[in-house]
């Protein structure tokens, strides 16, 4: 009894440290400091793009849909920083820049032996073709077991990804009240 109670505070540690998620402003994007934001104007579109490295990776991780990803960032910032209806110069460009995907077998197998998915980018605000702000976005995933699914894994790096990409909205361009 004693071992499983053991087992169970080291699975139920392990599980808060599975999974991680950043934000990290810029230095300078465009003519604006990281200390100092931008000021608030909705952007009229969202665009996915994926650097050359991802592209030529999807391949190896099938699992991963851009679709999705655009899916869930849109729902995060409808409404507030993202308005289509907008007629403004403002977009917003999700490039990402790198991808893990761990095969469903080997995450539920192995776990965090099986290393971590992953899901990085870079988010730029643009006043038509000039950069106004950018801030990058980091997602790790490595939890295994059950909670190694590859539905339950893919839905938390897109979630968490669309959670970082609004919290960097909300430093870098916070809204007028």
């Amino acid at each position: 009894m004693k071992k499983f109670r053991v087992l169970v505070a080291i699975a139920f540690i392990s599980s808060l440290v599975g999974c991680a998620s950043s934000v990290t402003m810029d230095q300078a994007s465009g003519n604006y400091g990281a200390t100092q934001s931008i000021p608030f104007v909705p952007a009229s579109s969202l665009v996915i793009n994926l650097n050359p490295t991802v592209q030529g990776e999807l391949s190896d991780n099938p699992e991963f849909s851009s679709d999705q990803l655009y899916g869930q960032i849109y729902g995060v910032l409808i409404g507030q920083y993202l308005q289509p209806q907008n007629k403004s110069n403002y977009k917003i460009e999700v490039l990402i820049t790198d991808i893990r995907v761990r095969s469903g077998g080997s995450a539920v197998l192995l776990g965090v032996l099986a290393g971590t998915d992953y899901l990085n980018g870079r988010v730029f605000i643009k006043n038509g073709d000039k950069v106004v702000g950018s801030f990058a976005v980091d997602v790790t995933y490595a939890l295994g077991g059950v909670m190694g699914a590859t539905d339950t894994r893919m839905k938390w790096l897109y979630q968490a990804f669309s959670a970082k990409t609004l919290e960097g909205f909300q430093n870098l361009m916070p809204v007028n009240k």
